[in-house]
């Protein structure tokens, strides 16, 4: 055997962006991986069914530190507008699966990792405005329900009901 050190790659995350507003749709994050796939195909890492979308679009190589995007495509892969083939990522670089493909925002910035917040996490008392008191509720239903304005309402619903 041959002393082969293994690099530690850099964790990442991925974000799947609305076409329209730009916005994540999805979002993945990946640690102690050397190689990542998007594409059709289920074997892929990120798997999308999209037609624009080859069975293995494109790979995310660890090399030297850095992540590297791999155009694997029959239909290409754009970044900054321009087709590329094989391109250094940067933090937020975004890139789209041909040209009217998915597009996706690449991000190392552990901001972007940690700021993934799940259910379990958030303190239950940071809520207390959710809470209704039911006692205030009545009153307010009951101070509607007895106004005229109501009353006139409910009795144009029920002309209504009976046509």
């Amino acid at each position: 055997m041959g002393n082969q050190i293994n690099e530690v790659a850099l964790p990442f995350t991925l974000k799947l962006l609305d076409s329209s507003s730009g916005h994540a749709v999805q979002t993945w994050s990946f640690n102690d991986c050397q190689r990542v796939t998007i594409g059709r195909a289920a074997e892929n890492d990120i798997s999308l069914a999209d037609p624009q979308v080859s069975r293995v679009h494109v790979e995310l190589v660890a090399r030297d530190g850095e992540w590297t995007l791999v155009s694997l495509g029959r239909n290409g892969t754009v970044m900054d507008g321009m087709p590329i083939n094989d391109e250094t990522l940067h933090d937020h670089a975004i890139f789209q699966l041909g040209p009217t493909g998915p597009s996706f925002q690449f991000s190392t910035s552990s901001e972007s990792v940690s700021s993934l917040q799940t259910l379990n996490e958030i303190d239950p008392v940071a809520l207390d405005f959710l809470m209704v008191d039911e006692g205030q509720l009545e009153q307010e239903v009951k101070h509607i329900a007895d106004t005229e304005v109501f009353r006139e309402l409910q009795e144009r619903a029920r002309k209504m009901k009976d046509k």
